[in-house]
């Protein structure tokens, strides 16, 4: 049986250390829109760099990027369901935040819960270690259709409003007019969601930040049902919402979705309740001390890596007599985007690069200098004519290290 294809989606809006991996895919969210103020201030010249070079953009092909400060992570939900191109090779879609994450029950009983709501435990601050344990414990816990975060009881935090609507009012300081829209729109749309979407609003639990791990048939029905529902209430909404000065206000659909998804996750609980498992969230609190990652992708553009991979690389016959014509090409290309980025600089000097020290990832970036590859490129740059006789030593050298 071979293994599950998952791939697990990491939504951003300003840069953050960068979660990436064979299932983690990070996603910039508001792509259209960065220029605009965010709930967390304006992204600088640096700061969108990082977040275009690094990841997916969710206003490239059908998007919705641009309702962003409305919708929040809903638009790189939309993107992910619209214009993956490997959406139909994989198995399971997931989507976690870039400070909000999965974890395992073992884990949790280590961690405290935070002090307001007490629903998250915390993590001081992201580190390699942490992201390979989530990495590793994602990919071999998938075992049923559906992974959500347990649900959020606010009568058990230090809120204290008496149902969901008055929660919903209270918390986000708006009227109760797109959760009364909301009631009318399962009533008469989705009446098979009415009598949940009822007891529902009668408690004081709700699956929060929009986060799940499922199949990729169930994700394609989800975010029919999710987006439908979303697409109505902005419809009657939009006016309201573009005349509201607050951008926390701003966020009242955002808010809304979140109840639409645990509609959409109890109904489907009801029907198949041994297909889904409940699993705690981490909240990494100090994200403003991670540095950003830049210093391996730095690295790898340096013509030292590019050549020595060439060279590395380059088996058979063909590819051997070919290889004088591949590093030309590659000097001629290397060179050409380094007088593009000292023109940029020249003009624009907020686009230059930290050092490559002050990056989270400087010290994999120092073991990649230390790869065979980048050594032999790094003595073909310095001198191509005393290659032959540099490499025979850099030969002799390793071999004494292995003694």
């Amino acid at each position: 049986m071979r293994n599950n294809l998952i791939k697990i989606f990491i939504g951003y809006h300003k840069p953050d250390f960068l979660i990436k991996s064979n299932i983690f895919e990070p996603i910039f969210l508001g792509r259209e829109i960065y220029t605009q103020e965010t709930k967390d201030g304006y992204i600088t010249d640096s700061g969108f760099s990082f977040l275009s070079e690094n990841m997916l953009q969710d206003n490239i092909g059908f998007n919705i990027s641009h309702l962003n400060r409305y919708f929040c992570e809903l638009t790189g939900i939309y993107w992910i369901w619209k214009n993956y191109s490997n959406l139909y090779n994989l198995d399971y879609i997931g989507f976690m935040h870039y400070r909000r994450h999965f974890i395992s029950k073992d884990l949790s009983s280590f961690l405290k819960l935070d002090s307001d709501a007490r629903y998250s435990y915390i993590i001081n601050k992201i580190d390699y270690t942490y992201i390979k344990y989530i990495n590793d414990f994602l990919k071999d816990k998938i075992e049923c259709d559906l992974i959500i975060p347990y649900m959020f009881d606010f009568k058990k935090s230090l809120f204290h409003e008496i149902n969901i609507e008055e929660f919903f009012c209270r918390q986000h300081g708006l009227t109760n007019a797109s959760f009364k829209t909301l009631e009318y729109i399962i009533k008469y749309k989705y009446p098979d969601y009415y009598d949940i979407f009822i007891e529902f609003s009668k408690g004081t639990a709700y699956y929060p930040c929009n986060m799940f791990i499922m199949k990729k048939e169930l994700f394609c029905k989800y975010c029919t049902f999710l987006f439908d529902i979303m697409f109505s209430l902005f419809d009657i909404f939009e006016e309201m919402l573009k005349n509201l000065d607050s951008l926390w206000e701003k966020r009242n659909l955002a808010w809304i979705s979140e109840f639409v998804s645990t509609l959409f996750f109890l109904k489907y609980i009801r029907d198949n309740h041994n297909n889904v498992e409940f699993l705690p969230i981490s909240f990494v609190q100090n994200t403003i001390e991670n540095k950003m990652v830049g210093a391996v992708k730095i690295v790898e553009n340096h013509l030292s890596y590019k050549i020595g991979k060439k060279i590395i690389h380059s088996k058979g016959l063909i590819n051997i007599l070919l290889l004088p014509f591949s590093i030309i090409c590659i000097y001629f290309n290397h060179y050409l985007e380094k007088y593009i980025y000292n023109i940029s600089i020249k003009y624009n000097p907020n686009s230059k690069r930290i050092k490559l020290e002050e990056y989270s990832d400087y010290d994999e970036a120092v073991r990649i200098q230390n790869y065979l590859s980048y050594k032999i490129g790094k003595i073909f740059v310095k001198n191509p004519f005393l290659f032959a006789i540099r490499l025979y030593f850099l030969k002799k050298e390793r071999k004494n290290e292995k003694k």
